[in-house]
């Protein structure tokens, strides 16, 4: 799947959402992130979860656009522009669970679960609709994020345990 596969208000959200990382210091590094994560995982299509929270193809990048609207709307609400950039909302609200989508496109994390013999007789799609990769090595969603995210670019500390902490797992 490319870029532009995905649905048209979507894309239009997703690019300028993206078009507002403009940290010269760091613009190429997070272009050869958003580069991998979006030709060589499955970023784009990827669910967010395995039956909850934006259980649907495109599921991670809304999750994430989401995010990251909700994370400027908090930033701006407390006045907080000169201690928080865009830049830095983009890439912690973008690529906060970058490790969902697992280790590449041929590794993704969560596969589409198939259908019993028993739900396809009734029609009853499959429950819940993806799995874990159980060939994969498991690591938390938020480690591999980190380690997706630090093989690209450079993060601060704070960045760090921006990620690391989203999900309370530290």
């Amino acid at each position: 799947m490319s870029i532009n596969d995905l649905p048209q208000p979507i894309l239009e959200e997703y690019n300028k959402i993206m078009s507002r990382f403009t940290d010269e210091a760091r613009l190429e590094q997070f272009n050869n992130l958003r580069k991998f994560a979006e030709e060589k995982t499955q970023y784009l299509v990827t669910p967010a979860s395995t039956r909850y929270h934006m259980c649907c193809k495109h599921g991670l990048v809304l999750h994430s656009m989401s995010v990251t609207d909700t994370f400027f709307k908090i930033r701006d609400g407390l006045g907080l522009q000169n201690e928080i950039s865009d830049s830095q909302i983009v890439l912690l609200g973008m690529f906060h669970d970058l490790g969902k989508v697992g280790a590449s496109m041929n590794q993704p994390l969560y596969i589409v679960n198939e259908p019993t013999e028993k739900q396809k007789q009734y029609g009853y799609p499959a429950n819940p609709p993806y799995l874990f990769n159980k060939d994969i090595l498991y690591l938390e969603h938020c480690d591999r994020s980190l380690y997706l995210i630090t093989k690209f670019m450079s993060i601060s500390a704070e960045e760090y345990q921006a990620i690391r902490a989203h999900d309370d797992q530290i």
